[in-house]
């Protein structure tokens, strides 16, 4: 098939495709008329009048004179709700009219009750001596019965049709559809075409913006929750169909370009998302991050957490189909959302977001650990020491965001011991491990300047012995020693009495924790002091105490 016949036949599709109220009213048209021949032939064969029991002098004197206004008054009842519905219903679900006009059930149904009533008036008028005997018939035997008894389940239909549930499945099962025939072979000759690739470009990303639309519509959290789900559902298949997509669909163009999500892009960057083939994923996160902005200025805990949580098991299947450009871009977003939760703690003195977001992109981290992404892991260990760096800072007047340092520290230590189950190189190990224990020690700042609070109460300490425990369970001492060398440097900041204090009370609370904490939080009971491993906390003092005693510290 050459490419003008490929573009004949897509443009077939299309217009098929848009004209759907011109095509039903044609099916439908001439349905009526190839009835309206068979009743009349089958009439002059006795067929009917045999199976009605009627003869031609019985059905002369029906009157038809009754048709019209039933017709009138059926069709009234369901246009006039239908109107009522759609109008307002549509004030509060943009695109609603659109999607109902794509309807195939409705536009059969209306289209089948306008032309049976029209069916009735032309009978009135046309076959009073009845030249056309089986057309009565076909109007108030068939047409009528059928149009009454479905009117009120069409009425229920078009009730919960204008559901924002439904709606949103709708809009969503519209862009699997795209997604999956992108995918197909047939498609990926028709890709070659440049409008056609331009055209369905266009068709994902309005998709995208009548779900996004629908976020600040939406007056229920169930819904916009939905939509997030979905969001990222077609991004998943996305991921997956993409090896399948002809590249020429990857090509930016102006569909892309005219995007309200890339307007304000320069041209590099459309370059690199042509290159790495991502403009769909980008769009996508760009809508997610617009959805997380607006849940944390509404203090929608939840529902921000969620946009986290999706992002996460995209990541997942990025990392499962190896998308190294997504998985870069993946990591940005994290940042992002890092940035906006970091700003949201520190100007409404809340962490709750910052505790939920650091779960979610450890579990993104550890899922690139899981596929042995290891430059993808070493940059995100990397990231989280930075933000660690930069809470530390702020904490300074906020006290509460000590606690999000050790949160990151304790998610970064549940990795790293997956990754030493991995049995990764021992020197990638040890940089992560770096990273860990870099976490409270911003660059250019004194260990002078930290309050006693600090010193007294250090949660990060208390992950960073709790992980030395579980190296010395698995006979690890490099890491022990590493980890012990950089307990050891608060020596020179805090006399050896107040350091021993100090190192007691954090080996008595890792003795004394419980794997569940006593209080329910947005992730979950998990106690994130807690150390599996108590039973080496003796031989780790002894360590550390014999690391002091020779060094007459």
């Amino acid at each position: 098939m050459n490419h003008r016949l490929k573009y004949y036949y897509y443009r077939t599709s299309v217009l098929l495709d848009y004209s759907r109220s011109l095509i039903s009213f044609i099916i439908v048209l001439f349905s009526i008329v190839i009835l309206d021949s068979l009743f009349n032939l089958f009439y002059f064969n006795g067929f009917i009048s045999t199976f009605l029991h009627i003869n031609s002098e019985t059905f002369s004197v029906v009157d038809m004179g009754f048709a019209p206004e039933v017709w009138l008054s059926l069709l009234g009842l369901v246009l006039g709700t239908l109107i009522i519905v759609i109008s307002i219903a549509s004030q509060n679900t943009p695109k609603l009219i659109d999607l109902y006009m794509q309807d195939w059930k409705s536009l059969f149904y209306i289209w089948l009750l306008v032309l049976s009533s029209i069916h009735a008036v032309v009978i009135m008028i046309f076959t009073q001596g009845l030249i056309r005997p089986g057309s009565p018939i076909l109007n108030i035997y068939l047409l009528l019965p059928v149009c009454i008894l479905f009117s009120m389940p069409y009425i229920f239909y078009i009730l919960r049709y204008t559901k924002s549930s439904h709606v949103i499945n709708i809009i969503h099962n519209n862009n699997l559809r795209y997604i999956q025939r992108l995918g197909s072979k047939r498609m990926r000759a028709f890709l070659e075409i440049d409008e056609i690739t331009e055209k369905f470009q266009r068709y994902l990303m309005e998709c995208l913006n009548q779900l996004d639309n629908l976020i600040d519509y939406a007056a229920f959290k169930e819904p916009r929750a939905e939509i997030i789900r979905k969001m990222s559902h077609s991004i998943q298949v996305y991921i997956q169909e993409k090896p399948k997509i002809n590249p020429n669909f990857f090509r930016i163009t102006q569909a892309v370009r005219s995007d309200i999500s890339f307007r304000t892009m320069v041209e590099n960057q459309f370059t690199e998302l042509e290159q790495q083939r991502i403009f769909f994923e980008v769009k996508s996160f760009r809508l997610l991050g617009n959805a997380y902005v607006i849940f944390l200025d509404r203090n929608e805990f939840d529902l921000a957490s969620l946009c986290a949580s999706e992002l996460t098991t995209v990541g997942e299947t990025a990392a499962e189909c190896n998308d190294n450009p997504l998985l870069k871009a993946l990591i940005f977003q994290f940042n992002t959302f890092m940035r906006f939760a970091i700003k949201q703690a520190i100007r409404f003195n809340e962490a709750r977001n910052l505790y939920n977001l650091a779960f979610h992109y450890a579990n993104f981290v550890d899922s690139l650990a899981k596929h042995h992404q290891i430059e993808s892991v070493k940059e995100c260990f990397h990231y989280f020491r930075r933000y660690g760096n930069e809470i530390y800072n702020h904490a300074k007047q906020n006290y509460s965001l000590y606690f999000i340092i050790a949160v990151l520290t304790a998610e970064l230590k549940r990795i790293l011991i997956h990754i030493h189950e991995k049995s990764w190189d021992i020197e990638i190990q040890a940089e992560l491990l770096e990273q860990i224990l870099g976490l409270d020690t911003p660059p250019g700042i004194n260990r002078d300047d930290r309050k006693d609070y600090q010193l007294t109460n250090d949660g990060v300490r208390d992950i960073q012995i709790s992980l030395a425990l579980y190296y010395l369970k698995v006979d690890e001492q490099q890491f022990v020693t590493q980890i012990v060398d950089d307990v050891l440097e608060d020596l020179q900041y805090v006399g050896k009495d107040d350091f021993l204090r100090v190192i007691e009370n954090s080996f008595n609370r890792l003795e004394n924790n419980t794997p569940i904490f006593w209080e329910d939080t947005d992730r979950g009971n998990t106690n994130l002091f807690y150390t599996p491993h108590a039973e080496m906390i003796d031989p780790l003092k002894t360590l550390i105490l014999g690391k002091i005693n020779s060094k007459n510290l």
